[in-house]
């Protein structure tokens, strides 16, 4: 099953308002287009793009694919230096929706907004030495079933993370939407 993976940044007011129509009990709307009725979606980018809610496309944001709370708390509890500190559910949709949205904690953005280039570099290699740790490369029998993570690997998706902390206000949290 596939699994899409937006970051943004919005106001925590805006979120109830923005995602009305996967709230509404009686809208029997999913929140999804369907992107192949209408001709060909140009180039990837442009599909993961076109897929995500309207209110999403209108913030500073990020597609991605099959980045969740499982890559994301590891770095996020390396940027806070907090063991506990992790993504928080922000609303939870009705099942017919098929997502999940969680905010990110703010003491991580605060950290990652003002983090300089060799910070940056530093952090993506914590996350990688982490994320190539058994609990994330082995099945629960041993067996190894994911590759270690390279620093390279890790600044190539912290990057854009960092990219649009710097662009978000005071007032702005950051999100992680994921869509099934």
């Amino acid at each position: 099953m596939a699994m899409y993976s937006t970051l943004f940044v919005a106001e925590p007011a805006s979120l109830e308002h923005g995602f009305r129509h996967w709230l509404d009990p009686d809208d029997r709307w999913d929140g999804h287009r369907d992107l192949h009725a209408g001709g060909s979606v140009a180039s990837y980018p442009s599909y993961l793009e076109e897929r995500i809610p309207a209110f999403v496309q209108g913030q500073v944001h990020w597609c991605s694919k099959n980045l969740s709370s499982v890559e994301l708390n590891p770095l996020i509890r390396v940027v806070t230096e907090i063991g506990s500190s992790e993504l928080e559910s922000a609303i939870l949709f009705p099942e017919r929706v098929s997502a999940i949205l969680e905010a990110f904690p703010v003491s991580f953005g605060e950290k990652l907004q003002r983090a300089g280039e060799f910070a940056i570099r530093q952090l993506a290699a914590k996350w990688a030495a982490v994320m190539s740790t058994p609990q994330f490369t082995h099945s629960v029998s041993g067996v190894r079933v994911e590759d270690d993570w390279t620093s390279k690997t890790a600044l190539a998706l912290l990057q854009p993370i960092v990219d649009l902390l710097r662009k978000r206000t005071d007032h702005e949290t950051l999100y992680l939407l994921v869509e099934y």
